[in-house]
């Protein structure tokens, strides 16, 4: 008896993505993809699950893609999406182009918080603090104001020739974008631009996985990832936190033949954990969890967690700052 799902049954079927438990923990906030109305793409939109196994409500509906759920302090809902703010669709061109954006705790339209004029990748809020920091391209030394419209014409009048400068050409090497990607701080409601890495070029978008970013609860600092070409031309990445106030900047666990990634802050902010990759010549990688004492400046190397016999992938520290939760 031939079954009645089948390719394009499967393709309908909703996808649950990225989620976020509430701050009274009491439901979670899940990314849920489905296909769009003529069937061709992907959207994605927010829904209100209950953990007590009530009827999950949708929070989001649209033509847009709404993603990457993260609870601010207050309770607001914090989420990626290319709506349009007038209409909620994507504009033309827009579909890349994602802004940080906000649902009020006591419920509402969401509203814009950031307007990155080449749009914004990841987020975070800090936990205790009136602190946003968001990982957003930028054109290096073109004005802010400007940056939308010098890509656009780049992108429709060139140039577009690539030039190869050394040889060997190895299938893993890549063309870099002329735009960087840079942390960018506000305030929680979306004021106070600063950038707080003015000098990375391409330095935060060739780590292991995804680029890291963390803030630590009070806001005051920031880590993030920090990439270089190795002398075995495969890029090493260190973790470099970041006073916010001063800008000021200290390299931690910075080594040859070592990546870093999945920076988390414990509960009281002194102490950063990281992922730490070791490759080792003909005999692969070892992956271990690494902690630094960022309140020391002498803490520059940090110690080894724990010994693992599997690859662990760090999430989160526990409630009380005594232990890391991995995967």
């Amino acid at each position: 008896m031939p079954s009645e799902f089948d390719a394009i049954a499967l393709t309908r079927l909703p996808r649950v993505g990225e989620l976020a438990v509430s701050p009274d923990g009491r439901w979670l906030a899940v990314a849920v993809a489905r296909l769009d109305a003529d069937d061709a793409a992907y959207v994605s939109d927010l829904w209100r699950v209950p953990l007590d196994g009530g009827a999950p409500v949708a929070l989001t509906r649209g033509g847009s893609h709404d993603r990457a759920p993260r609870f601010r302090r207050d309770g607001a809902l914090g989420f990626l999406s290319n709506r349009n703010p007038r209409d909620g669709a994507p504009a033309d061109g827009d579909d890349a182009r994602a802004q940080v954006w906000i649902l009020p705790a006591e419920g509402g339209e969401p509203r814009p918080l950031t307007d990155e004029p080449l749009g914004v990748t990841d987020f975070q809020f800090a936990a205790a603090a009136d602190r946003l920091v968001v990982l957003a391209e930028v054109a290096p030394e073109v004005a802010l104001d400007a940056m939308r419209g010098h890509v656009a014409a780049i992108a429709k009048h060139g140039p577009s020739a690539l030039r190869y400068r050394e040889t060997p050409l190895r299938h893993w090497d890549h063309w870099l974008p002329a735009t960087a990607l840079h942390a960018i701080g506000y305030d929680e409601r979306g004021g106070g631009r600063v950038d707080l890495t003015p000098d990375a070029r391409h330095h935060l978008r060739n780590g292991p996985g995804d680029p890291g970013l963390a803030v630590a609860p009070d806001g005051a600092r920031i880590a993030v990832t920090w990439c270089e070409l190795g002398a075995d031309r495969i890029h090493d990445s260190w973790l470099r936190v970041i006073d916010v106030a001063s800008g000021v900047a200290r390299d931690l666990g910075r080594a040859a033949a070592v990546q870093h990634g999945a920076p988390r802050f414990a509960p009281d902010g002194r102490t950063l954990a990281a992922e730490r990759t070791l490759r080792r010549r003909g005999l692969g990688e070892v992956v271990r969890l690494w902690a630094w004492q960022v309140d020391v400046e002498a803490d520059v190397a940090g110690r080894e967690v724990a010994a693992w016999d599997a690859i662990p992938h760090l999430q989160a520290w526990t409630g009380d700052g005594r232990g890391l939760l991995v995967t």
